[in-house]
C-alpha cells in the first residue's frame, strides 16, 4: 500500500451497522488505511502550491478519510462481543488508535497487505497516523502501552531502534480471524471428565514448553517471541478450560481449581503441570516436575520466577494445605531454601486426588510406569512343586485378607510396620522365579511392576533413593505386585559396598520395604549375595529346586501346545530323562520348532529336531556338564 496519491474510487461509506463477519471488518480497516494514505498526500497538497481542482480534490480525499475513520469506529463498537477482534478490543477498553494498530497488525500478520515485514514502523506506515499523532502511536507500541500489557501483541529486539522492532500477534487473535466464523469456540468438546483429561495434554506439553523457553531466556537466549507464542497457547489452553469447567460446576477439577481454594493463576498452573504428571501425559522424570520447572511454568517473565519459587515452600497454600507434596516419602521435609525447592520433584497429594475422583490404581500406565503391566502367566500354566504351591497360597491368602489380618484381628494395633506380603524367590536359573511372581499377581487380579535398574539407578547424588522411594510408591499406587529380579543387584550386602552412597541405597531400600504394605516379591540365584538384614523383612523364603522327572514330563506337555504339529515318533518320557529347568526346557522346544520350520512352513516337529535342539541347548558355554544326563545319544 503506497502513501503516494491515488485517485482509488472507494465507495463513501453508509450508515454505521456492526460488521457481519471478521472479514468485513478487515476489508473496511483496508479501505480506511487506503484513504488514509491518500489523506496524507492531500496534506502535502494543501501545503504547497497546487491548482484549485487539486485542492478539491485534496479536500475531498480528507473528508473521505475522516468519514471512513468514524463509519469504521462506530460499526466496531456497535458489533459488540460478536466477533472475537472487537470482543478483546472491548474487553481491554482500546481506545481508536489502539483499535487500527492491532487491525493493522493482523492484516500485516495475515499477508492481506503489501507490507511484509510485521514491525512498529510498517505498521506506522499502514495505519497513516498525521504527524502530530505518530508520537502517540509509538507509545501504544511499547512495552508500557495496553497492547502489550494485555498480551496482544509482544515486541523483540530489544537492542533495535524502536521503528525497527518486530511486533508478534497473539496467535489466538490470528486463530480466530482465520476461524469461518470469526471467533474460537469456546471450551472443550467433552462430555466427562475423563474425556477432559485427555485433552489437557496439549496443555501439559505447552507448559513443558514454557518452562524450558523461559530457562532458555534465563540462560542469555534470545527467544521472546517463542517465549510470548508459547505463553499465549497456554493461555487458550487454560481458557478453554476454564469455559469447559463452567458449564460443569460439579466435576473434580472445577471444585479443585474453584472458588473454595481460590489459588491463583501460579498456583493453578502448578497443580495442572502435576496433574499432567499424574496422567501420564509426560514422563514422571521430566524437568517440568521439578521446582524449578513448575515455577518457571508459572511464571510470564523472569522478574515472576523467584515469587513462584516461593509457591511450592511449604509456607505456600499448595503445600501447607496438603495439594502438592515432594516425591520422596511423608517424612521428606520441603525447606525455605529456593535452591532446595528448585531440586526438589513435586507431586499431587492424595487430597488433590480424591478432589479430582482419581483413583492412582485405576490411572493410565504412562511412559515412566512402563514396567507396570497386566500379569498374563496364569498360576494353572505352571508346573510347581507342592512346597512352593502351599507358600503362594499362603502369600495369596495374606493378600485377599490383609484387612482381616489389620483391622478385624488387631494385627495392625501390635504391629506397626513389615505387614508387607514379602517373599523371597531363590533357587537356580530357570526354575520358575519369574513366572511365579507374575503368576501370583494374576492369581490376585493386579498388574505387576518389575523394578528397572536402568531407571533406578542414577548417577546424580540422592536421585537413586528417590527413584528407590518413587518405585515402592508406584507399586502401591497401582495396586501391583513389585517384583525385584535379580535381587542382589539391589539388595546386597553392605559390607561388600565400595562406595558410601551404595550403602544409602541399601538402607532405603531396606526402609521402604519394612514401610511398604502391598506384595513385594525379590528373586535371586545368589542368596549369599543378599544383605544379612533382609531376612528379617522376608515373610515367606520360598526355595525353587530343579524339577523331578515327572515335574519335567509335565513341563514338556505344557510347553508343546495341541496346535503344534508333532511327529508320532516324539517320546516326551524319554525327553523327560535329560535333567533340564523349565527355561532350558523352553529353549529346546523353541529350537526344535525353528529347525521344523527350516524345512518347511508345515513342519511338523520330529524327535530328531527335539534331540538336536536338546544338543545345541548342551553345548551352551554357561551350561553345566553334570547337569546333562540324558537317555539316549544321536538321532533316533
Amino acid at each position: 500500500m503506497s502513501r503516494n496519491i491515488r485517485k482509488t474510487h472507494i465507495a463513501a461509506p453508509g450508515e454505521p451497522a456492526p460488521f457481519g463477519s471478521v472479514d468485513e471488518l478487515l476489508h473496511a480497516a483496508r479501505q480506511m488505511f487506503s484513504l488514509r494514505q491518500q489523506a496524507a498526500g492531500a496534506r502535502d497538497a494543501l501545503a504547497g502550491v497546487e491548482s484549485p481542482e487539486q485542492r478539491r480534490e485534496a479536500r475531498r480525499a480528507l473528508r473521505e478519510e475522516r468519514a471512513w475513520t468514524r463509519c469504521f469506529h462506530r460499526s466496531f463498537s456497535l458489533t459488540g462481543d460478536a466477533i472475537d477482534l472487537c470482543m478483546r478490543c472491548r474487553r481491554h477498553r482500546l481506545r481508536k488508535i489502539e483499535r487500527e494498530i492491532l487491525a493493522a497488525a493482523v492484516l500485516i500478520s495475515l499477508s492481506l497487505v503489501e507490507e511484509r515485514a510485521c514491525s512498529c514502523g510498517e505498521i506506522m506506515r499502514l495505519v497513516g497516523v498525521p504527524g502530530e499523532g505518530r508520537l502517540e502511536a509509538m507509545r501504544c507500541l511499547s512495552e508500557s502501552g495496553r497492547l502489550f500489557r494485555a498480551k496482544l501483541v509482544a515486541l523483540e529486539d530489544d537492542d533495535d531502534l524502536p521503528g525497527s522492532r518486530a511486533l508478534v500477534v497473539d496467535p489466538s487473535v490470528l486463530d480466530a480471524v482465520l476461524c469461518a466464523s470469526g471467533s474460537v469456540p469456546k471450551g472443550f468438546a467433552v462430555r466427562t471428565e475423563q474425556e477432559l483429561y485427555g485433552r489437557l495434554a496439549e496443555l501439559t506439553v505447552a507448559l513443558r514448553k514454557k518452562s524450558d523457553e523461559l530457562g532458555m531466556i534465563m540462560r542469555g537466549f534470545d527467544r521472546s517471541s517463542r517465549f510470548y507464542k508459547t505463553c499465549r497457547k497456554v493461555d487458550r489452553a487454560i481458557q478453554a478450560l476454564d469455559d469447559t469447567l463452567e458449564l460443569h460446576p460439579g466435576w473434580g477439577l472445577a471444585s479443585l481449581l474453584g472458588r473454595e481454594t481460590r489459588f491463583g493463576s501460579g498456583e493453578q498452573i502448578v497443580l495442572l503441570s502435576l496433574l499432567g504428571k499424574e496422567l501420564g501425559h509426560l514422563r514422571a522424570d521430566d524437568e517440568l516436575f521439578l521446582g524449578s520447572g513448575l515455577s518457571r511454568a508459572a511464571s510470564d517473565s523472569q522478574a515472576q520466577v523467584e515469587r513462584s519459587i516461593a509457591l511450592l515452600g511449604p509456607a505456600g497454600k499448595l503445600v501447607e494445605g496438603g495439594f502438592i507434596r515432594p516425591c520422596g516419602g511423608e517424612d521428606h521435609l520441603l525447606g525455605d531454601d529456593p535452591r532446595s525447592i528448585e531440586r526438589t520433584e513435586f507431586e499431587l497429594s492424595d487430597r488433590s486426588l480424591s478432589a479430582l475422583a482419581l483413583d492412582r490404581r485405576r490411572v493410565e500406565a504412562r511412559g515412566d510406569r512402563a514396567a507396570v503391566r497386566e500379569a498374563v502367566i496364569r498360576m494353572d500354566q505352571l508346573v510347581l512343586s507342592g512346597r512352593v504351591r502351599r507358600a503362594l497360597d499362603l502369600a495369596a491368602a495374606h493378600a485377599r485378607h490383609a484387612a482381616v489380618l489389620v483391622r478385624d484381628w488387631g494385627l495392625g494395633e501390635v504391629i506397626a510396620y513389615g505387614r508387607a506380603v514379602s517373599l523371597l524367590f531363590c533357587g537356580p536359573p530357570g526354575v520358575g522365579k519369574t513366572a511365579c511372581a507374575e503368576a501370583l499377581a494374576c492369581e490376585l487380579g493386579r498388574p505387576i511392576l518389575v523394578a528397572d535398574y536402568a531407571r533406578i539407578q542414577n548417577c546424580y547424588v540422592g536421585m537413586t533413593e528417590k527413584n528407590i522411594v518413587r518405585t515402592f510408591r508406584e507399586a502401591a499406587r497401582a495396586g501391583a505386585v513389585l517384583f525385584w529380579d535379580e535381587a542382589d543387584a539391589m539388595f546386597y550386602d553392605r559390607d561388600m559396598a565400595g562406595h558410601s552412597w551404595e550403602v544409602r541405597d541399601v538402607n532405603v531400600l531396606l526402609q521402604e520395604l519394612e514401610r511398604f504394605e502391598g506384595i513385594c516379591i525379590l528373586a535371586t540365584n545368589r542368596m549369599r549375595s543378599l544383605d544379612p538384614a533382609l531376612r528379617r523383612r522376608i515373610a515367606l523364603e520360598v526355595e525353587f529346586e530343579r524339577p523331578d522327572r515327572a515335574m519335567r514330563r509335565a513341563i514338556w506337555q505344557k510347553l508343546m501346545p495341541a496346535r503344534m504339529p508333532v511327529c508320532e515318533d516324539v517320546d516326551l518320557e524319554r525327553l523327560s530323562a535329560a535333567e533340564l529347568t523349565g527355561g532350558e526346557i523352553k529353549n529346546v522346544v523353541l529350537n526344535a520348532a525353528r529347525l521344523a520350520l527350516a524345512r518347511g512352513a508345515g513342519g511338523p516337529v520330529r524327535m530328531g529336531d527335539l534331540v538336536e535342539a536338546l544338543e545345541m541347548e548342551s553345548r551352551a558355554p554357561w551350561r553345566r556338564a553334570e547337569a546333562w544326563q540324558i537317555g539316549f545319544r544321536g538321532p533316533l
